[in-house]
């Protein structure tokens, strides 16, 4: 704040110096204090790296914990120009966990800040997560087709197990099929989660098979041939 303050009007916290304080990446010792000055030039105390900018949208500005700063999704624009693809990464993650920002919202920006220093490492990122046409409903019909086409039995959907709703389970077999979406299950955090619940209904007996949206597209069969084998094999133990 002291930071900001010191810069005058029209200044906010920004870059990694504002991702930190989004909590998008870790504090590292070191960092400068880097602050955007609008429509000035740049002027700033000892020990604070000042950017100028003509102009940010109003979209693109806020207060957090009492400092102005930028967006979540702007200071992840704004890393990209000095940062390495993985803590891009990272911090692009962690805006869209948090909920900050969804994929959404960050393609546009991307589109307003095409041209930028770094903006094809966020890019990248944006058209990585890009699900496909269907939506999750969808993939459910198209999988539920996919079963009654083998002759395999109807399974209970959307079913409660502990704490876990899943998506497809045969309860004899007690084999669970999840249907993953592009975006949200990418993310390493996801992963990690994805884990450790696999894991604990693992402990209670019951094995899960993870299909992937693009998996449905591109690979129907191998996803069905999948489904059988792990149902034949429970079927038969």
């Amino acid at each position: 704040m002291a930071a900001v303050l010191a810069c005058g009007a029209g200044a906010y916290l920004s870059h990694r110096c504002c991702c930190e304080h989004w909590e998008l990446v870790p504090a590292a010792p070191g960092t400068p204090l880097e602050v955007t000055v609008l429509g000035r030039r740049p002027k700033g105390p000892r020990g604070v790296r000042v950017h100028r900018a003509e102009e940010v949208a109003e979209d693109e500005l806020t207060v957090l914990r009492g400092v102005p700063v930028t967006s979540a999704a702007r200071a992840v624009i704004d890393l990209a120009a000095t940062a390495d693809r993985y803590t891009v990464a990272k911090a692009y993650e962690e805006g869209l966990i948090q909920g900050f920002y969804d994929r959404d919202e960050m393609a546009r920006l991307v589109d307003r800040h095409a041209g930028r220093r770094g903006i094809k490492k966020v890019r990248f990122l944006v058209e990585r997560d890009a699900p496909p046409s269907w939506t999750i409903g969808e993939a459910h019909k198209r999988l539920l087709e996919l079963v009654r086409s083998a002759g395999l039995p109807h399974p209970e959907t959307e079913v409660q197990i502990g704490p876990y709703r899943v998506d497809m389970l045969w309860r004899r077999e007690r084999v669970i099929v999840e249907v993953d979406g592009a975006t949200y299950h990418s993310l390493p955090s996801r992963i990690e989660a994805d884990k450790r619940r696999d894991a604990e209904l693992a402990a209670r007996g019951y094995i899960v098979i993870r299909v992937t949206w693009r998996q449905l597209i591109d690979e129907p069969h191998a996803v069905l041939a999948r489904i059988t084998s792990v149902l034949a094999q429970r079927a038969a133990a």
